[in-house]
């Protein structure tokens, strides 16, 4: 996205507790200088060179679903608004409302809170002159018996993409939050059987 012009090192978010902020701008800063970046420069340069193939892929991916006319539920928070912002920029002055008009961004709650994915959102409309609208699943474990679920509520676990797009269409499909926190404890009661993970719960 800085590649493109738009400052936002502080704006997307980690998995971190704490965001390791000023390591990022000098890593971002870095690649940037070893791209030498020209004036033309494309989609396909920048994620050659600062990019990775799940970007490419989901590009491609994207811009083939919205020409069946079909609509998209991007899942996660600002990799998939980078992926966005990649296929805005490949389609050059071609019409970008109409493309946008069924894509949307489904994330979680703690994402909401946490990253200030709501201006990287307004960012990318005011660039490209779009309306793209993001939506947050309201799932949450404040209910949950699980130390390791209720970490999602303090912060500790930034989860966007499976528990935002997945739990989202489940509760649009009659799931009820009580049911998908029941279903959580269940898998997590059976890794801890197979010795996968340690559990720890609340007394």
């Amino acid at each position: 996205m800085e590649a493109f012009g738009l400052q936002v090192s502080n704006l997307v978010g980690s998995s971190l507790f704490k965001a390791p902020r000023e390591l990022r701008r000098q890593v971002i800063k870095k690649g940037l200088l070893n791209a030498n970046f020209k004036a033309d420069s494309d989609s396909f340069d920048v994620v050659a060179a600062v990019g990775d193939p799940f970007q490419a892929f989901s590009m491609g991916l994207l811009i083939g679903a919205r020409l069946a006319k079909q609509p998209v539920i991007l899942s996660g928070g600002s990799q998939m608004l980078a992926v966005i912002l990649l296929v805005l920029e490949f389609l050059g002055e071609k019409n970008k409302d109409e493309f946008i008009e069924d894509v949307f961004i489904a994330t979680t709650g703690w994402l909401v809170k946490d990253n200030s994915l709501n201006d990287l959102v307004n960012l990318i409309n005011e660039k490209y002159d779009v309306k793209l609208l993001g939506l947050a699943s309201p799932l949450n474990f404040k209910s949950s018996k699980y130390k390791e679920l209720k970490d999602y509520e303090l912060g500790h676990v930034k989860e966007g993409v499976g528990a935002g797009g997945i739990s989202l269409l489940a509760l649009l499909d009659g799931f009820k939050n009580e049911e998908i926190v029941s279903l959580c404890q269940q898998n997590l009661e059976m890794m801890k059987g197979l010795g996968q993970i340690s559990l720890e719960k609340d007394c």
